[in-house]
């Protein structure tokens, strides 16, 4: 405790703290801050969230389903800014700083202020995947490395083939899902699993081979760190961002 007091005692750590979660409650809630369809909505058929699903809201207006959202509701709960990154309002393009734009609009009409607080959901979005990628490998290499060294794995060729093998049919199929559906969380943990099993089955079948040779696991390891140093941070960064779909800044 007396730790944290002389941390917390330190006004700089105090400011960039708050500071920090100032960000991440403006990254969270950006929705509830700045919206431009209505958070909840009782019509006479019950509660409704269009929030939840701002796509479909915006498309049963333009179909004629829905009529204006002030004569469909009884009452309505708003955010706190009627307006979203992707809302278009050609009529206000390049408006200066304002009481309703106070940071102006862009070419297309959207507030600049509400994209840049949508955007901080991206970055932190970004930073935790980061983060959870970084400590998971570091986490699985580290361990593999501290464990096996470079001579306590022994592998026959035949063996040390068949799971590079069943290692590249992983990173294709992960590959070729990750690109083609967007919802693929337990997709990829069942194909984690297979992947796994493979790999089980692989060793007990051939774990009786003879003239097995040692595998320097750490200094693989070592070499692959050099590698992924070696590639540009931003290279890293705008593969990430590719990855995003469905969350845009601009």
């Amino acid at each position: 405790m007396n730790i944290l007091q002389k941390i917390w005692g330190v006004k700089s750590i105090r400011i960039h703290l708050r500071v920090g979660i100032a960000v991440l409650l403006l990254a969270l809630l950006a929705p509830l801050i700045s919206n431009d369809v209505p958070i909840l909505c009782k019509t006479d058929k019950g509660m409704s969230y269009p929030i939840m699903d701002r796509a479909n809201y915006y498309f049963a207006q333009a179909s004629g389903s829905a009529q204006n959202e002030d004569k469909v509701c009884s009452w309505s709960v708003r955010a706190l800014w009627p307006y979203h990154p992707e809302h278009l309002d050609l009529s206000e393009r390049y408006q200066s700083p304002n009481s309703k734009h106070w940071l102006g609009t862009d070419g297309f009409g959207r507030d600049t202020l509400v994209s840049l607080i949508y955007g901080l959901r991206i970055a932190l979005i970004i930073s935790l995947w980061s983060i959870f990628f970084a400590l998971t490998i570091a986490m699985v290499l580290g361990g593999l490395s501290g464990y096996f060294g470079n001579k306590s794995l022994r592998m026959s060729k035949l063996e040390l083939a068949g799971h590079f093998l069943i290692f590249l049919i992983f990173v294709y199929w992960l590959w070729t899902i990750v690109s083609i559906y967007q919802n693929t969380f337990w997709v990829c943990i069942a194909l984690f699993i297979s992947w796994v099993t493979l790999h089980i089955i692989w060793y007990k079948l051939t774990r009786t081979t003879n003239k097995k040779i040692a595998i320097p696991v750490d200094q693989m390891v070592m070499r692959f760190i050099e590698i992924f140093r070696s590639i540009p941070a931003l290279f890293i960064l705008m593969v990430l961002v590719g990855y995003m779909s469905g969350v845009r800044v601009w």
